[in-house]
């Protein structure tokens, strides 16, 4: 008994051991892993310890959910990034509830709001700033300052980069000193900084962020080194003291990439200075291969250019706004260039109504936007000395009816020959090796294109998105027999070209088609197109294009993440019609983050009504309703005088005429005006993207800040009380613009209340449409034509009720 006593004494002792093993001995249990850039891997521990390893860039995210640790944001305590990590993505790890974090040495640049809202970390401070580091440099990064009141700051010398928003809207800071170790400007870092007047950025910096200096309003002189490659967009709007811009090197500065107008300094300042001499005479430096767009945007002091036989492309808008600039002109068209050749460039025409343009023998580049809206300009001839076409360099010239890109050419810019609708026939030399997005775009008569070389030299031809025009109109030395497969609401189609002659083979994809078009009843006549959500990634963008009667166009661009999704479609809206603007056509193009069209549509407000009248059967309601519109947009035309030779009612029929609204037989001015009726000025509506009730008061009578509170009880029965309208001055009246009455309120009685901005009431009016209707119908046809659609809108709503 005593032997197996002392057994189990000593099997105790081993267990108590084990027990009191200490746990932090053994290994976190990992929760979690994955990567997170091309060399990159993170992993996550129960400890809530984040690391970051391997070698490289890290990915940068875009949304606040779209980092991979994002389901453990408050789990997360302490991020460990190792040696050979060489960027931090943007937003990686907003709002994560870090309370330390290491940096390596090895970072050479962090993304936008990496640490944005990581309000548990623990900074080192130093002079007014907030910073994140590793062991051997805790100053790295500035990320914040202590407050935003700071007037100075001495930012630490080991300091590596200036986060974004470190300096964010610092309103009362009158300077600071950027130390040459700083590498990186961060998105917004000095945005707001109203009281900045001076900065010099030292030449280890490579980058300012987009923003950095926005709304920066007193800011009066800036010094950019010759280390910086890019400015991003909008870094120095606002800046509207600015004066001057001092820099070191012609020729970096023609390298830096601006992404906007609103990047360059100049916008503002107009003057350039290479230190402190004042640029005048521009000459840019033997062997510069490029001036980048917007180099010398709004540069107005400038008097000439001298531009060296080195550079082969100048960017967008590179000399946009140089206002004292002195060309060189040749029959119809300005130039710049250099001593030897002053027809080195052709910039610009003399007028957008020429006709014909010789381009001089010696040109070399045309300029992007050089004949952009020359709609009159019927033939163009292109030396063979020409190497390179310019984005939008002929866009919109719509009477262009061929033209032929010699040999010397290797580059079509995007966009180059968009919307030349007239054009029926291209010639393209051997050299090109690269046409730009949507180069051909809108060419819709293009049924002829040759290309000077083999098929295998147009088959390594560098084609961007949009130019489908140009490739099937595009005739090779082949017999083509093509199969097609139809797209549908769900799938896109194809287009499968094969030789017959040779055996090539290439296939084309169709866009896919939309569910639908469908408008709004409210007081909007905005245009809804249904596409299926599974064709479009979360990247996608959403172009429209409105054709305008006067065949000029406008394009738009969305996100396809901004619009409703309903179940599988989106629900694509289009807003900005106008009643007398039914006609008008708006082209719908959906694409993929990577670019790819994959959704095509056209429609007008007038083609949708006809195709609801004639291909659906519905209740008479709904077609007095369709009727009633297309009489009200052109009545809206007519009284307007907007595309009155094509009127949204002229393709009805006879008989669909007889179905909408003939006349507006009953309506009844009640109009009351309760106090000084001489007070009130009058009830109008203006018609544009909405129906909008205008009321004007005298303003002896009223007084500034004014404000008017509106009542009613809607067509649905539903009551709206006291919509303040805020008044505004327009020279002897206040004006009040009600935009929340829908088009089927027409009959419902508004209670409007004028006050001072005291409280006190001036007088009380009582109007709806259908008074106004009353009182204007003789003078202003529109008025009634108006009041049936309301009344037809009304009765179409209504059509179940009991």
């Amino acid at each position: 008994m005593r032997k197996l006593c002392t057994i189990l004494t000593a099997l105790a002792l081993v267990v108590l051991c084990v027990v009191l093993i200490p746990t932090e001995a053994q290994a976190a249990e990992i929760v979690d892993s994955g990567t997170c850039g091309a060399d990159l891997t993170w992993e996550l521990t129960a400890d809530g310890v984040l690391t970051i390893s391997g070698t490289g860039d890290m990915y940068s995210y875009f949304y606040d959910d779209d980092f991979p640790w994002y389901s453990y944001i408050s789990s997360i305590k302490t991020v460990s990034i190792a040696d050979g990590v060489t960027s931090i993505g943007s937003y990686a790890f907003r709002n994560c509830s870090l309370t330390s974090v290491t940096i390596p040495d090895s970072v050479t640049s962090i993304g936008s709001f990496a640490f944005y809202d990581c309000s548990s970390l623990t900074y080192n401070a130093y002079d007014n700033a907030l910073y994140l580091g590793n062991a051997s440099n805790p100053y790295m990064v500035l990320v914040d300052t202590t407050s935003t009141t700071i007037t100075t700051c001495e930012i630490h010398p080991n300091t590596k980069f200036i986060h974004s928003d470190a300096f964010f809207y610092c309103s009362s800071l009158r300077s600071i000193t950027i130390p040459d170790s700083v590498t990186s400007i961060g998105d917004d870092a000095f945005s707001g900084c109203s009281s900045l007047t001076s900065v010099t950025i030292p030449d280890s910096v490579t980058s300012i962020g987009s923003f950095a200096f926005y709304d920066c309003s007193s800011l009066t002189s800036v010094t950019i080194p010759d280390s910086v490659t890019s400015i991003g967009s909008w870094a120095f709007f606002g800046c509207s003291s600015l004066k001057e811009v001092h820099i070191t090197d012609i020729a970096a500065w023609c390298d830096i990439s601006f992404e906007s107008m609103y990047s360059n300094p100049l916008y503002y300042a107009k003057k350039l200075y290479v230190g402190e001499e004042l640029v005048t005479e521009l000459v840019i430096p033997d062997g510069v291969t490029a001036v980048k767009d917007n180099a010398f945007y709004n540069c107005s002091n400038l008097t000439s250019v001298t531009i060296p036989d080195s550079v082969t492309s100048i960017g967008d808008d590179a000399f946009s706004g140089c206002s004292s600039l002195t060309y060189n002109t040749y029959d119809n068209a300005l130039y710049l260039g250099n001593a030897s050749n002053p027809y080195m460039v052709l910039v610009d025409t003399t007028s957008t109504t020429i006709t014909t343009c010789e381009i001089h023998p010696y040109t070399k580049l045309i300029h992007p936007d050089a004949f952009s809206g020359c709609t009159s300009l019927t033939s163009v001839t292109i030396p063979d000395s020409v190497t390179s076409i310019g984005d939008s360099a002929f866009s919109g010239c719509s009477s262009l009816t061929s033209v032929t890109i010699p040999d010397s050419v290797t580059s079509i810019g995007s966009y180059a020959f968009e919307y030349c609708r007239s054009l029926t026939s291209v010639t393209i030399g051997n050299s090109v090796t690269s046409i730009g997005y949507e180069a051909f775009e809108g060419c819709s008569n293009l049924t002829s294109a040759t290309y000077s070389g083999t098929q295998q030299q147009w088959n390594a031809i560098k084609i961007e998105a949009g130019n489908t025009i140009l490739t099937n109109a595009m005739r090779c030395d082949h017999d083509w027999s093509i199969t097609q497969i139809a797209p549908t609401y769900t799938t896109m189609g194809t287009s499968t070209y094969t030789c017959t002659s040779c055996g090539e083979e290439k296939v084309e994809t169709i866009p896919a088609k939309f569910y639908g078009t469908s408008i709004n009843l409210g007081n909007t006549l905005d245009m809804y197109f249904g596409f299926y959500t599974g064709l479009v990634d979360e990247n996608g963008m959403v172009k429209f294009v409105r054709e305008f009667a006067d065949g000029s166009t406008e394009t738009t661009e969305a996100p396809i993440t901004s619009f409703n999704k309903n179940n599988s479609v989106y629900d694509i809206t289009y807003t900005g019609l106008a009643a007398k603007e039914m006609c008008d056509t708006i082209h719908v193009y959906v694409y993929n983050g990577d670019g790819e069209l994959v959704g095509q549509h056209s429609d007008s407000i007038r083609s949708y009504i006809l195709r609801q009248l004639r291909e659906k059967d519905y209740d008479q309601a709904f077609r007095t309703l369709c009727v009633d519109l297309l009489n009200y947009g052109a009545a809206a035309q007519t009284t307007f005088g907007y595309n009155t030779g094509d009127l949204a009612n002229k393709d009805l029929t006879i008989w669909e005429l007889t179905e909408g609204t003939k006349t507006v037989d009953v309506y009844t001015d009640k109009q009351v005006i309760i106090g000084d009726a001489t007070s009130y000025y009058g009830t109008a509506y203006i018609l544009e993207t909405k129906i909008s009730m205008m009321m004007a008061v005298r303003s002896d009578r009223i007084s500034e800040d004014c404000y008017a509170l509106v009542s009613y009880t809607d067509h649905t029965g539903a009551q709206k009380s006291n919509i303040r309208v805020e008044g505004k001055r327009n020279y002897s009246v206040y004006e009040f613009e009600l935009n929340e009455i829908v088009v089927a309120d027409g009959r419902c009685l508004l209670t409007i209340e004028f006050y001072k901005a005291d409280g006190t009431k001036v007088l009380t009016v009582q109007d709806s449409m259908e008074s106004y209707t009353a009182r204007n119908a003789q003078t202003y046809p529109l008025a009634e034509k108006m009041l049936a659609f309301s009344d037809s809108a009304y009765t179409y709503l209504h059509r179940n009720d009991n």
